[in-house]
């Protein structure tokens, strides 16, 4: 630790004594505070400063205009709800486990501040999952009295699963929207069979006015609430109509623009789930090269930065992540290749899965 402090800190900063005497991220900030130090410009470029500063539990801020992260300063330290200074704000990617019957809304907040998680939510417990709450709101989408045509479709198949037969075959199918085991092929009603309208925010408040009323009197820009991306429902819906990923993701992102504004205007934080982002190359697109897949990846950033046009970047965080299944990974896209092209997003923070073993190095 006191090597990597150094690094960013400068030589003799702390000393081993500094930090046994009060053995704590408040007490090391408090310190570095004290002698006025600032983090040292990193060597590397942006791309891979940014890599190399992820955590799995942490959210790097990135500046929305230039494109480049932000060097860390010793003055760069937020505080808590108690006014106490912490050193590194956590949260998490958004669903959390569900509890026991009788488990409150109240309760999920609770159990969140007093794990220390600075950003909190909902913990998805208000809707079912974030691709169905928002798909109950399109029409063209899924079988229903808004649709025509026969709206079944087969799931994407996770490419890294074709390559351990005897492992696959322990699931029965599908893990949420994609296939885990080759042999049987997952199936939803979401195929896009017409063209894609928003039909209205009703039911979107019925989920976010409970969390607004449990939140109280807290900040909202220290609470988030998670949509998926244009790119990330056109990996697991299946088009039939417009014919191309380009017209599908523009139709997609003009649709969900409205739901974007409508919950960045109550002050939250909006995070944009975009596993379409690197897990899309595995599945929906395990036919293409990585290179082929540069398209597709430019595609949905500009799709993203559509749909969020009207949003203050400063208030905007995006998910990337390879896939939160239980499978060996080897077909994952290495967070290089995507770094040039996430930078480009209308957003002040990505956060990266960084538990991933396969990912240690990005």
């Amino acid at each position: 630790m006191l090597i990597k402090l150094e690094a960013d800190f400068g030589e003799g900063c702390l000393s081993v004594d500094d930090v046994m005497e009060r053995p704590s991220v408040t007490a090391i900030s408090q310190r570095l505070q004290s002698l006025g130090r600032t983090a040292a410009p990193s060597q590397l470029d942006g791309a891979e400063t940014l890599a190399r500063r992820n955590a799995p539990s942490a959210v790097l801020p990135v500046d929305a205009n230039a494109g480049q992260p932000q060097a860390a300063t010793a003055t760069q330290v937020f505080e808590d709800d108690g006014g106490n200074h912490a050193w590194i704000r956590t949260t998490h990617i958004g669903s959390l486990p569900r509890g026991q019957a009788g488990t409150t809304l109240e309760d999920i907040i609770a159990a969140q501040v007093k794990a220390g998680v600075s950003w909190i939510n909902d913990g998805e417990w208000t809707r079912e999952n974030y691709i169905s709450d928002m798909l109950s709101r399109l029409s063209g989408i899924g079988g229903n009295l808004r649709t025509s045509g026969d709206c079944m479709c087969k799931m994407p198949c996770a490419a890294d699963m074709h390559d351990v037969p005897m492992y696959s075959r322990r699931f029965t199918g599908g893990n949420g929207l994609i296939t885990l085991n080759p042999q049987r092929v997952a199936q939803a009603d979401v195929a896009c069979t017409g063209a894609i309208r928003y039909l209205g925010q009703e039911s979107l408040w019925h989920s976010l006015q409970p969390f607004l009323d449990a939140i109280g009197g807290r900040d909202r820009s220290t609470c988030f609430w998670s949509v998926p991306s244009p790119g990330t429902l056109a990996v697991f819906c299946e088009d039939r109509h417009y014919g191309s990923h380009a017209a599908f993701t523009a139709a997609l992102a003009e649709a969900v623009r409205p739901e974007y504004e409508a919950i960045a205007a109550t002050g939250m934080v909006l995070q944009v789930d975009g596993p379409d982002l690197a897990m899309g190359r595995h599945t929906r697109h395990s036919d293409l090269t990585d290179e082929q897949f540069q398209d597709v990846l430019r595609n949905n950033v500009d799709a993203i930065n559509a749909a969020l046009v009207n949003v203050d970047p400063s208030m905007v965080r995006v998910h990337v992540c390879w896939g939160n299944y239980a499978g060996p990974h080897h077909k994952d896209m290495e967070a290089r290749q995507l770094w040039p092209e996430l930078l480009r997003l209308r957003a002040r923070y990505i956060s990266i899965e960084g538990a991933n073993p396969r990912h240690a190095q990005d």
